[in-house]
C-alpha cells in the first residue's frame, strides 16, 4: 500500500510518501519526504531488497 500527504508551507508544499508491505509476520514502512522540490518515487528495488530479508529473517 502506497500513499502521500501533503502539507502546504511557506517554500512550497511538503509531501511524505509512505509505503506499508507486509512480508509474512513482519510489517515494514518505508517514508520518503521531499523539501518542496518536485521529487522522484521511492526506488522500489530498495523496497523488493528489504522485503526480500524480511523473508529470509522469517524463514
Amino acid at each position: 500500500m502506497q500513499f502521500e500527504v501533503t502539507a502546504p508551507t511557506e517554500m512550497g508544499s511538503h509531501v511524505t510518501q509512505y509505503t506499508v508491505v507486509r512480508a509474512g509476520k513482519a510489517i515494514a514502512t518505508f517514508k520518503k519526504a521531499s523539501d518542496g522540490r518536485t521529487g522522484r518515487a521511492f526506488p522500489p528495488a530498495l523496497i523488493a531488497q528489504q522485503i526480500a530479508l524480511l523473508q529470509q529473517a522469517q524463514g
